[in-house]
């Protein structure tokens, strides 16, 4: 099992990379999203582009997406396509949405 990400709520969150296990090409974009089970929400990833290697796809929530996350436990959730009918891979508390506290002597705009 891999290591929980921190996901930074309002911050861009990516680094994630799609592929098929046997090494070939994927055919299409995956479907990614992070679901709050807690709250039921899912949230999808703004943009999925293929990788340069021509084989993957790599997926990023800017911070438009994440800004509208509440603290707490993710999973990462991935379908075929928007249909959200065939689910790829789920990974349980995948990452953990958390709050930036301000960095010491920012003041924050009224």
């Amino acid at each position: 099992m891999s290591k929980q990400r921190t996901l930074y709520i309002g911050s861009h969150f990516g680094g994630l990379n799609f592929y098929e296990e046997d090494g070939t090409a994927m055919t299409a974009a995956p479907y990614v999203t992070l679901h709050d089970r807690a709250r039921n929400k899912y949230y999808v990833a703004d943009s999925v582009t293929p990788n340069e290697d021509q084989v993957s796809y790599d997926a990023v929530f800017t911070a438009d997406v994440t800004v509208k996350m509440q603290e707490g436990n993710l999973a990462l959730v991935v379908f075929s396509d928007e249909t959200m009918a065939n689910c790829r891979l789920r990974i349980q508390d995948f990452a953990t949405a958390v709050t930036v506290p301000p960095t010491p002597g920012q003041e924050e705009e009224a």
